[in-house]
């Protein structure tokens, strides 16, 4: 049947093995370099949150958060505490937070809202930025802090 008889079939068998080897020692090899991305819901977000933001020693302070839609965009509100000194650097900070652990969310976010108290004023700073934006400049660093301030960052006093 074989013109060679029962060798043929033989190596034909064991080609085929060691072809399969390879085959499983290269899908377990790309398996492993290419894990599965963790997502978290709401709740695990915020928890996530706080400890992130306790590990700081000279951090703003977590005040608290909300998530809500507003016209069909599901919106993540961060309140921190800030001294006037430090209101910059807090909001660079609690925008690149908000952007690394939200990029792990089962239902994503599209905007984020960050309300700043101030120590010793009463009126709080709220700014705005679109998610895309956040993560452009802060987790993919496509984009510059400038460019991300002039079109992204939307800040107004209440």
């Amino acid at each position: 049947m074989y013109p060679f008889g029962n060798y043929y079939m033989v190596f034909f068998q064991k080609y085929f093995l060691i072809q399969m080897r390879y085959w499983i020692i290269g899908a377990a090899t790309v398996a492993s370099i290419w894990p599965d991305i963790a997502t978290y819901a709401d709740e695990q977000i915020i928890s996530l949150l706080k400890q992130h933001f306790t590990t700081i020693d000279q951090g703003p302070t977590y005040l608290g958060q909300s998530i809500y839609e507003d016209n069909n965009q599901r919106v993540f509100q961060l309140e921190i505490g800030s001294s006037k000194e430090r209101i910059n650097e807090h909001l660079l900070y609690s925008f690149e937070a908000l952007a690394r652990i939200s990029s792990y969310a089962s239902t994503p976010y599209k905007l984020f809202v960050l309300i700043i108290h101030i120590d010793k004023y009463d009126i709080p700073i709220i700014a705005r930025s679109k998610f895309t934006c956040c993560k452009a400049f802060y987790v993919d660093g496509t984009m510059t802090e400038k460019k991300w301030r002039d079109e992204c960052l939307l800040m107004k006093v209440l």
